[in-house]
């Protein structure tokens, strides 16, 4: 399943690019944000950290930047009131991009027996 919608920071265009490439290539929603990008692409700018502790709607946020820089990412995400939003600096964007989900039937109540239960049915 896709995480849902990543933010993506660059700190290039065509790291934005690549970022939000690899996000809607694992089932997410992409918004690149990054100096140089057309309107068509994304955004052109640059995000300011502190403006990501007022953050909604995102659910994973890449940067492929300055280590400094992705610190000060860092702490902005973690002081924002809500749900945990991750922050993605490596090459392993795809894998962060996907969720696991698991499905389980208790079958207890039929004393441990899954045929008990489907013949229920």
């Amino acid at each position: 399943y896709g995480r849902g919608t990543i933010l993506c920071l660059g700190p290039t265009a065509e790291s934005a690019l690549e970022q939000a490439a690899i996000a809607r290539a694992n089932g997410c929603q992409a918004i690149a944000v990054a100096p140089g990008l057309s309107h068509l692409d994304g955004l052109n700018g640059q995000i300011e950290p502190g403006w990501l502790t007022g953050l909604a709607g995102v659910d994973l946020v890449a940067f492929w930047g300055d280590p400094a820089e992705a610190a000060r990412l860092r702490q902005a995400l973690a002081a924002r009131d809500g749900a945990l939003i991750g922050l993605a600096t490596g090459q392993d964007l795809a894998g962060k991009c996907r969720i696991e989900r698991h499905i389980c039937i208790d079958t207890t109540a039929a004393g441990g027996n899954a045929t008990l239960l489907a013949a229920a049915d």
